[in-house]
């Protein structure tokens, strides 16, 4: 059983740990720990996309809230709109979304196109 408090071995992991070949990277509520000194910290925004990315099926706010650590609608929302900008989802229907590479899979572009 681990007995200490998380911002307990945080503090320490944050402080100590590079001596002992611990790596520490921590931003917006995202803490990453790695033994390896060049790892990146995985955003939202990059576990989002792989989310969308490997679904098998449209997702709606209500999925990807539920996925983020927030668990919030808005950040759902805010995390969307920047995806949706950069080209990264599409939306399918009135509330659903897709990454592109999934969005319209088995669609024959150049017969639309014509």
């Amino acid at each position: 059983r681990f007995v200490h408090d998380y911002f307990v071995i945080r503090y320490v992991v944050r402080t100590f740990g590079e001596t002992a070949g611990i790596y520490f990277n921590g931003k917006s509520g995202a803490d990453t720990v790695s033994l390896n000194s060049e790892f990146s910290l995985a955003s939202q925004r990059s576990v989002l996309v792989s989310v969308f990315k490997d679904s098998l099926s449209p997702l709606n706010k209500h999925d990807v809230a539920a996925r983020i650590r927030s668990n919030s609608l808005g950040h759902a929302a805010f995390y969307m709109d920047i995806l949706l900008t950069e080209g990264v989802i599409v939306r399918i229907d009135e509330t659903h979304y897709s990454h592109v590479d999934n969005a319209f899979k088995g669609y024959n572009i150049e017969e639309i196109m014509q």
